[in-house]
C-alpha cells in the first residue's frame, strides 16, 4: 500500500498472489500517489 506499492512499481518483477492489493489511498483524498506512482501506473504494460 502507499510507498511500498510506489517503490515496486519500476522493478521488472514483482512477486504477487491472489491475495495481494495494491492501493494509493491518498488518492480518495485528493493527495497524489507517492514514489513516483502516477507516473508509473500509468506506463505500466498489460493488466494490473
Amino acid at each position: 500500500m502507499g510507498c511500498g506499492s510506489g517503490i515496486s512499481l519500476p522493478g521488472m518483477f514483482r512477486v504477487v498472489t491472489d491475495k495481494t492489493i495494491f492501493s494509493h489511498p491518498e488518492a480518495q483524498i485528493g493527495f497524489h500517489p507517492d514514489a513516483g506512482a502516477s507516473y508509473l501506473l500509468s506506463r505500466l504494460p498489460g493488466y494490473l
